[in-house]
């Protein structure tokens, strides 16, 4: 089940960008070096305790290089973050869908922030470019 209407999401490069821009189910947020990282705003509803998953589709990933690349999942309320799960793709050029448990943790509103994490082998050169469909909850 999708929270249809109740999102936004904002690029935040190097988390200084203060952009916001509705999306839609088909809109793809893409990620780079550049802008590693997207928000998702979240509206408390009293079903909202109730999902237990966060839905993560990377539609396109392209990585010539193969470098090892991983996602990492924020919940943010107020002035407080959970980190609420990772995941990797295999082999790192391969766009998939991942779930991350939730299990209740999101009792207010907030944001999901979803980072694209690079490794320390990763240089200006190499090209990493992810694209994402909005983050779903179920």
């Amino acid at each position: 089940m999708l929270l249809y209407g109740l999102a936004n999401i904002s690029c935040h490069p190097k988390g200084n960008s203060q952009y916001r821009a509705p999306i839609l189910n088909d809109t793809l947020i893409k990620t780079d070096p550049t802008h590693p990282s997207f928000k998702q705003t979240v509206k408390y509803t009293d079903a909202l305790t109730k999902k237990k998953f966060v839905r993560v589709t990377a539609k396109q990933i392209i990585n010539p290089k193969k470098l090892p690349l991983s996602f990492d999942l924020y919940w943010i309320a107020g002035n407080q973050t959970l980190f609420l799960g990772s995941v990797v793709p295999f082999p790192s050029d391969n766009p998939g869908t991942f779930i991350i448990a939730i299990g209740g943790r999101l009792t207010s509103d907030g944001e999901l922030e979803l980072r694209l994490v690079l490794p320390d082998e990763w240089t200006r050169e190499d090209k990493v470019e992810v694209s994402f469909k909005r983050l779903e909850l179920e």
